[in-house]
């Protein structure tokens, strides 16, 4: 597994660097954010752990950016602050879906770091098949592609004008795919 750690802080660098590696994981450091950014693609990093202190109006930049799927699906944003967050951050933090803040650097808080990035890939494996439901108003079946990814649910279908008329707040009564060789209709 890859962490892209991003800090220009020796002392982060060096006790991160060193707790992620006997932890197995490739890790790959940054000290300048941009180059980071443009490197992104590159890398595909699984977990990218940035220092929100060094770079307090990037980050939110840049997980914009790996959310946008240039980096790769499911990647794993952590925060690196010592510092409270505002307010606003806060709620950047909640919007952006970040996983995990440390607030300061022991193994303890490192080992939380891994336990939450355990729980990232075991909730986000993602199942993905085909999937077929009618639509409730003009009886049209739509065929597609779904992917489940722990709580979330994305859809695209074939021909999307098999769902017109369709208007936020109508029920779709059933919804049926397929996972491995198992045929699942839901209600």
């Amino acid at each position: 597994m890859k962490i892209l750690i991003i800090s220009d802080d020796d002392s982060f660098i060096s006790q991160t660097n060193v707790f992620f590696k006997n932890k197995s994981f490739d890790t790959i450091i940054y000290r300048w954010l941009l180059k980071a950014l443009d490197n992104i693609e590159e890398i595909q990093p699984d977990v990218v752990l940035i220092s929100a202190n060094e770079y307090p109006r990037h980050w939110k930049t840049l997980t914009q950016f790996i959310k946008s799927g240039i980096g790769g699906n499911n990647i794993a944003i952590f925060l690196y602050d010592k510092n409270e967050l505002s307010d606003d951050d806060k709620r950047k933090v909640s919007l952006l879906e970040i996983n995990g803040i440390i607030k300061e650097v022991t193994t303890d808080s490192l080992e939380d770091t891994c336990k939450k990035i355990e729980l990232f890939f075991k909730k986000e494996e993602t199942i993905n098949s085909d999937v077929m439901i009618t639509n409730p108003k003009t009886k049209m079946i739509a065929n597609g592609k779904i992917s489940l990814r722990g709580d979330n649910c994305k859809i695209i279908f074939d021909f999307p004008e098999a769902l017109t008329k369709l208007q936020s707040g109508d029920v779709i009564n059933y919804i049926s795919f397929n996972i491995g060789d198992d045929n699942i209709t839901k209600k």
